[in-house]
Formats: C-alpha cells, structure tokens, sequence
C-alpha cells in the first residue's frame, strides 16, 4: 500500500484499531517531527491530566487530573513517588516558591512545603482552571482555553507549544511561527510544561502523561 504524502497520523492507530499494521499508508505514531522524540511515557492518571509542573530547586514533577489525584514523580527514574487524593476534580496547579496551589471545584487548596502547612481559600464559583500569582495577589479563573506554553529546544531556539482542540499540539518557532512538528493524541491536550535539558512534557485527555526530548538530530523521530 503506498504511503500518504502528507504527516497525517491513523486515526484508528490513536484509537488501536487500526487493521492495517505495518501496512497502513497513514502514520502509525504519537508524533511528526523533525527534531524532538517520545522519551517516556508516565502512567498512573486514570483521566485527563490538567496540568504539569515543574517547581524551581526541585528534581520532582508534579502532575494533576481529573481523577482527582496530585502525583509526584521522579524526574531521574520517572517514578511515582507519592499520590493525594482529592474529593473532586483538579482543574489546575501552580508553584511560586514554597507555595504549592490545586484548583478545585469552589476552592482553592495550598500547601507550603517549608513549614508543612496547608489552608484552603473559598470563593470561586466553579471548577478552577487557571491560576496565577502577581505581587502577592492570587488569581483564579473558572473558565480557560486549551494549553499554551513558551519552550526552549535543545539549540537554543524560542518555541510555541500550541494545544488545540482536535487533538493536537502544534510546535512553532518564535517568532518566525515556522511549523516544528505536531503531536497527536486520543484526547485533548490540556497540560503542557516545559523542563530542563530539552525536556517538554504534554498530559492528554485520556491520563497520559508523556515525556520528550529535543534533539539536535534533524532526522526524521517517529515514536509510536
């Protein structure tokens, strides 16, 4: 069977029904790129991760989701370290320092990780999207779009990680917005985080969280 021209990936492959195999004329892969690969991925969420964070001074990850659990992960070993349990949905998590802060339905739990403290704020209206820290105020939005996030690959060039919402996540340099690469997943892409040593990650709607790699290689990286 000839293969299509165009990076277009099997949508029964991203659903694992493709019938075709090997023989399939569309990509059997997570990704189309030139540049960047799968270098692992990070299983225990059971449904669509909200966010990915990195804290400064730290060598964990931390991950959210709506399965209503917090896990924290090794970035050397890519182990899962520890779990918390929530009663609802996590919509979101931010770091500023010591501060650690989980967006909830109506509210807003935060821990401090110097003096093992922990208070929950009340006051949102709905499930917590976004949040953000401005000279000392708190801000907390229940309603967002897709993921965007500014990464940097491993020669130093400026990149738009773009999350849409077909599945998607489109990579452009900055700012000439030239196209890198797509990822595709099953679900969408609402999480996505920047790391060190040319390391991005991106958490879909199913609870996969994947880890990747820029690489100074421009061949062709197809990682199913």
């Amino acid at each position: 069977m000839e293969r299509c021209p165009c990076p277009c990936p099997c949508k029964y492959f991203l659903v694992e029904k493709c019938k075709y195999g090997d023989r399939c004329r569309y990509l059997h892969a997570w990704s189309w790129s030139t540049d960047f690969s799968l270098l692992t991925p990070l299983h225990g969420h059971h449904k669509a991760i909200t966010a990915i964070l990195l804290p400064s001074a730290s060598d964990e990850l931390i991950s959210s989701s709506e399965d209503g659990t917090l896990k924290f992960w090794n970035c050397h070993t890519g182990e899962c370290i520890s779990t918390r349990n929530f009663d609802s949905e996590i919509g979101c998590i931010m770091s500023d320092g010591p501060w650690l802060f989980v967006g909830l339905r109506n509210s807003i739990k935060v821990y401090n990780f110097e003096n093992n403290t922990q208070f929950t704020l009340l006051g949102p209206a709905g499930l917590v999207y976004a949040l953000a820290a401005h000279h000392d105020m708190l801000f907390a939005g229940t309603q967002g779009v897709l993921a965007l996030q500014g990464t940097i690959d491993a020669t130093g060039q400026s990149v738009l990680c773009c999350s849409v919402n077909d599945h998607t996540v489109g990579l452009y340099n900055l700012p000439s917005f030239e196209r890198r690469g797509r990822i595709f997943a099953k679900k969408e892409v609402r999480a996505l985080q920047t790391g060190p040593s040319a390391l991005f990650f991106t958490g879909d709607g199913t609870g996969d969280l994947k880890v990747w790699k820029w690489s100074t290689d421009k061949g062709c990286n197809m990682q199913c």
